[in-house]
């Protein structure tokens, strides 16, 4: 629900190009790939 409310928030504003969308995507991608490794709780 997060990437969804980030996407939304960023397309209000005036959104990104699709290059850049995507590479975000990575980044987002990765982030929570982490998160799931390394729990902090």
């Amino acid at each position: 629900m997060t990437r969804a409310r980030l996407r939304h928030a960023i397309n209000v504003l005036g959104g990104f190009g699709k290059n850049k969308q995507k590479d975000l995507e990575k980044v987002f991608l990765k982030l929570a790939e982490n998160s799931e490794k390394n729990p902090e709780d």
